[in-house]
């Protein structure tokens, strides 16, 4: 049975905003097996229980940031559309890559503070590190999908066009499919990333163009976008568990997550859009902080890492990798969420420049 909607078409701003929430806790779930796989140097290490919970938290949690790169587009077309381009990217310089340059100084600071200590780090040697980095995310692993971002910025302007053209279309479709066929790659940089990427950026632009024709077109879709989750996930789970299905020019991992993400955005914003004049204040909470927690969560887990490391000579037991996954992953986001209200309160407004906070920008709702 198809899912029934308000019969209000226009958009509330308060679900978008609660959907970026959903986005950042997804993406810090994505990452929560990290500091137990990788305590003492044991990453490469795969045990029957490290395989299990791999598979299980990558299947659930991996590709998150299509989340991020769809709400981006949607929020383009639905708040900042009409806006000038210089005032459209100025805000982006301030408000996204001025902060990815200090957080990007931050974590090259703290990979020599807890593995060097400083010895042989010359202010020189850190500099250079910190501005080589900057093009591929390199300061930490978490921060590839900044130069990613920006190239979805610099992309918004042709987006936007295509949406207001009426031959448009079929170039939109071409780059929204375009990721079942073109997957991303992580270590190195290459174009295939961005393309990923660029697909759910442009499904965001122009769905935000329609968003009430687009909601109810995805509730008469309901029961097939749990179809959808139904089928790519076991696929996955079996993937990840085999360690297969990750190589050849197309991933097909890569191909099913993103099919398994656009279905459980579509639920998402289905879901919340049900209750749009009152939503999860939860998820609005880290919907007014979900860049600092992006850019901060790695931060806690670093030093959660490099304390297992010191309390624990070789690989954690299997039972503590799952334990300790489910038991600091709300720890983390709660402490990431802590952290970022700290440093706003200490730097004031001048925090959205260092760590990206947007607390004061939230949309209100209609």
């Amino acid at each position: 049975m198809a899912q029934t909607l308000p019969s209000e078409p226009r958009p509330s701003f308060g679900d978008l905003h609660a959907f970026r929430g959903f986005a950042i806790a997804a993406i810090v779930a994505a990452h929560a097996t990290y500091p137990f796989l990788e305590a003492s140097g044991a990453e490469d290490l795969r045990t029957p229980g490290r395989v299990a919970v791999i598979a299980i938290v990558e299947t659930l949690a991996h590709d998150s940031t299509l989340f991020f790169a769809l709400i981006s587009g949607l929020l383009y077309s639905m708040v900042l559309r009409g806006r000038s381009w210089a005032s459209f990217f100025r805000a982006k310089a301030l408000n996204v890559a001025l902060p990815y340059l200090c957080v990007s100084l931050l974590y090259v600071l703290l990979k020599h503070q807890l593995t060097s200590g400083w010895e042989g780090a010359t202010p020189g040697e850190l500099l250079k590190e910190w501005i080589q980095g900057l093009p591929t995310g390199a300061a930490s692993f978490h921060l590839w999908y900044m130069p990613i971002l920006f190239l979805l910025f610099a992309a918004t302007p042709l987006l936007a066009a295509l949406v207001q053209a009426r031959a448009g279309w079929p170039v939109l479709l071409l780059m929204v499919l375009a990721p079942l066929a073109v997957s991303r790659v992580w270590g190195h940089w290459t174009w295939a990333t961005p393309t990923y990427f660029l697909g759910a950026y442009a499904a965001g632009v122009w769905a935000g163009a329609h968003y009430g024709a687009v909601l109810k077109w995805l509730a008469r879709r309901h029961a097939a976008l749990w179809l959808a989750i139904a089928l790519t996930s076991p696929v996955l789970l079996t993937l990840y568990w085999l360690d297969v299905g990750d190589d050849g020019p197309i991933n097909l991992r890569e191909t099913l997550f993103y099919v398994q993400k656009a279905a459980i955005a579509g639920l998402v914003l289905l879901a919340l859009r049900q209750v749009a004049a009152n939503p999860p204040r939860i998820l609005m909470r880290l919907g007014d902080y979900a860049f600092p927690i992006y850019f901060l969560h790695v931060f806690l887990m670093d030093l959660l890492l490099a304390a297992l490391s010191r309390w624990h000579a070789g690989p954690l037991p299997d039972w503590a990798v799952a334990v300790g996954t489910v038991v600091s992953y709300p720890l983390v986001l709660a402490g990431a969420l802590l952290l970022a209200r700290t440093v706003e309160a200490l730097l004031g407004p001048a925090a959205r420049f260092v760590i990206g906070s947007q607390r004061r920008h939230r949309p209100r709702s209609s």
